[in-house]
């Protein structure tokens, strides 16, 4: 019986101990993220804002704060987050709300991009659920459309749209020769960008047959380059939504 005692201490020590160096932690030292991980759309030049839960294991007599750090892995930039740096579960609960809003600034990716968001674990918590990853899509609803009409020679074109500090937002090439026309839409928002047309050849799209590139919004023709513009064309244009 004395063997089948001790035994049994050894087994319901063995729950609340993982290693001789862990702490016995008890339930009002757990902390996590409801979810790990959320979706998020976001339109071209607009903001949005939501949130996400944090809960604990145990309710407590005082408020606990604990820290949100921005991970590394973030591609969202940081300019256009708005994040608080810690999230305060308040005595008498378990959980806590953290408000989030992200703004389409000129830093923004028209691909959108994700922020990833960890409890930071210190000596007087333990993380569970310890990262959030959220998803951030842009919604274009009236894209612009890139479309060529090639010379002949399609594997000579290469473009870019760039803003104007020439930062590329979308570029295209790869295209095969003898290839007729090619269209892409590229969402922008408000504002005045590039369209960059580079010919290998130096003869723009103009052998054998005429060719243009062109940047329309809503059926308007923006900016157009029409035949012989030699190894680059450069045309500026705006976008009004």
């Amino acid at each position: 019986m004395r063997n089948i005692n001790k035994l049994l201490f050894i087994c319901v020590a063995a729950l609340f101990m993982s290693c001789e160096t862990d702490p016995i932690l008890a339930p009002g030292n757990l902390v996590s993220f409801e979810e790990t991980s959320k979706s998020v759309n976001i339109d071209v030049g607009a903001s949005v804002s939501d949130q996400f839960d944090v809960y604990t294991g145990g309710v407590a007599g005082a408020d606990r704060t604990y820290n949100l750090i921005v991970d590394e892995s973030t591609t969202i930039p940081m300019s256009s987050l708005t994040l608080p740096s810690t999230v305060v579960v308040p005595a008498g609960s378990n959980e806590a709300t953290v408000d989030f809003t992200i703004d389409y600034n000129d830093d923004f990716s028209i691909t959108g991009g994700t922020l990833v968001v960890r409890l930071e674990r210190t000596a007087e918590n333990q993380v569970s659920n310890s990262t959030i990853s959220i998803l951030v899509s842009v919604v274009c609803d009236t894209p612009a459309v890139v479309s060529f009409e090639f010379d002949g020679y399609a594997d000579e074109t290469s473009w870019t749209i760039t803003d104007l500090q020439d930062n590329v937002l979308y570029s295209g090439g790869g295209y095969s020769r003898g290839q007729a026309t090619a269209s892409r839409e590229v969402c922008l928002a408000d504002g005045t960008y590039k369209f960059v047309v580079n010919d290998s050849f130096g003869d723009g799209l103009s052998f054998p047959n005429i060719g243009t590139a062109s940047v329309s919004f809503g059926g308007t023709t923006l900016v157009e380059a029409v035949g012989d513009f030699g190894a680059q064309f450069v045309g500026e244009f705006s976008i009004q939504n």
